[in-house]
């Protein structure tokens, strides 16, 4: 993509159940690569904590969110809101590539995650909005599996319509006006009591955010 593209800035969100090892040590030292990856902790392979931060030219270029088992989209959509947008606007990617897992479904068997098939809806529709409000809608989707093939399915098909919905949502300009259209499509709620606390507190202590 860099050479044959010209882009020089990726941001990597990865929201399969499973620590994206591989993707984080190829990319740890690398400053224009920003990783992000959400995924079930403990659990294989034992990795993924959010001190894991990047070193050299990449410090600050790799973020973690390890969610307890139990978790549902409450916590990945204040995600978004709280700490991946502020640090997108911050970094300024030109694309933005997914690693599209759906093993984070309340159905499949090998996690112990609670999203639902419309959890991916409103991830997209968050990741379209840095799409389009930094990159110039440059987004490319990568299916990484899933081990209920009907939870699969039904998941992708609502991913995919959260990245090409023509509503309000898609058209927002900044993040307050994300928010308040999010909370009116109870999409976010922010009084919601979110699962993982201490490790949403202590990536905005490591990030400064």
């Amino acid at each position: 993509v860099k050479t044959c593209y010209d882009i020089k800035k990726i941001m990597i969100i990865d929201f399969d159940a499973h620590h994206g090892n591989g993707t984080q040590d190829f990319f740890y030292n690398d400053g224009d690569v920003f990783y992000i990856s959400f995924h079930q902790y403990p659990h294989y392979p034992g990795t993924g904590y959010y001190n894991e931060i990047g070193s050299g030219n990449g410090k600050g270029f790799n973020l973690n969110f390890p969610f307890t088992a139990g978790t549902d989209d409450i916590d990945y959509t204040a995600a978004f809101i709280e700490i991946i947008i502020p640090l997108a606007e911050r970094f300024q990617p030109e694309l933005i590539l997914v690693s599209a897992g759906y093993d984070s479904h309340l159905d499949d068997p090998l996690s112990s995650l609670e999203l639902v098939d419309d959890s991916y809806f409103k991830i997209m529709i968050l990741i379209s909005f840095i799409s389009r409000l930094f990159c110039k809608n440059r987004l490319g989707i990568i299916l990484e599996g899933g081990y209920n093939y009907n939870a699969t399915a039904r998941s992708v098909a609502k991913t995919i319509s959260g990245c090409i919905i023509d509503s309000k949502l898609g058209k927002a300009s900044n993040i307050f006006k994300l928010k308040e259209e999010l909370e009116l499509n109870n999409i976010y709620e922010p009084g919601l009591k979110k699962r993982n606390t201490d490790v949403f507190n202590s990536i905005k202590k490591i990030f400064q955010i």
